[in-house]
């Protein structure tokens, strides 16, 4: 599952990589990497990323489920 996929909540606020990154205090190249489904964030790059884009976590994750197609690729990932 993709992070910054069309419709997530950083597409939405029309924010950049760079500048989700910056108010995040991460890097470009790792939110680029979360957008793309190649890493998963940590439990404290999540609230980093939440309170850089004004929103709680259960927001992020209700945004996602609702968002995205979860398939068993995904699951598999995650297991």
């Amino acid at each position: 599952m993709a992070f910054c996929q069309r419709g997530s909540p950083g597409i939405q606020k029309g924010l950049s990589q760079e500048r989700l990154a910056e108010a995040a205090n991460l890097d470009r190249t790792y939110i680029s990497l979360l957008e793309r489904g190649k890493r998963n964030p940590s439990l404290l790059c999540l609230i980093s990323l939440c309170r850089a884009l004004n929103i709680s976590l259960s927001e992020l994750f209700n945004t996602m489920s609702i968002n995205s197609d979860v398939n068993t690729d995904d699951v598999r990932r995650f297991n």
